[in-house]
């Protein structure tokens, strides 16, 4: 993924059937350079490498449950006009970390096709937190859900909704700045 905002290397790889029950493992690796001051968002720099590992746990052949753990390294380089909740982040907290994300999710899916679905739902709930060792203490909760209501022939009435809640613990003062939600994506 390449912009002028944004410049990523990534390599995922996931093997459904690691197991003969249906539990998965997956593997992921990145690079990426983040330079806000190019869509004159802020005027900060964020340059972070790191990886991953997961497992997804079938319950029934609607549900599943996935669980990871990470690394992360993230260092910020800030321009000369910051906004003041940033450069208050980086006198407290430093502008290099180390992080060990700690993943847990439970998803759902009832769609009638895998691919431009018509009818049915499906829905997560995530957990992101840093574990133990993590330079930062945060926490995001996230729960995603989608909905198909078929209306006449070739009309669908689709609803959905992304809701999430995140904050600091142990020593870190505020959830990083980094870490915030924003809409759009």
């Amino acid at each position: 993924n390449n912009s002028d905002t944004d410049t990523e290397y990534s390599f995922s790889f996931t093997d459904p059937y690691y197991t003969v029950d249906g539990v998965s493992r997956g593997f992921d690796f990145f690079y990426r350079e983040e330079d806000f001051d190019a869509d004159d968002t802020s005027n900060y720099r964020t340059d972070a490498f790191g990886g991953g590992v997961n497992f997804g746990y079938p319950i029934d052949e609607f549900q599943r449950l996935t669980f990871g753990l990470g690394y992360e390294n993230l260092d910020v380089n800030l321009g000369s006009d910051v906004p003041t909740e940033i450069t208050n982040f980086i006198a407290a907290e430093g502008d290099n970390y180390n992080l060990l994300p700690l993943t847990a999710s439970w998803s759902e899916n009832r769609l009638n096709k895998g691919f431009l679905a018509t009818d049915g739902y499906s829905q997560s709930v995530s957990l992101e937190a840093a574990a133990p060792g993590s330079d930062l203490g945060y926490y995001k909760l996230r729960y995603r859900g989608q909905r198909y209501f078929p209306i006449t022939e070739g009309w669908i009435l689709s609803l959905e909704t992304e809701l999430g809640y995140g904050d600091s613990y142990g020593g870190t003062g505020e959830l990083p700045f980094f870490k915030h939600f924003f809409s759009g994506g």
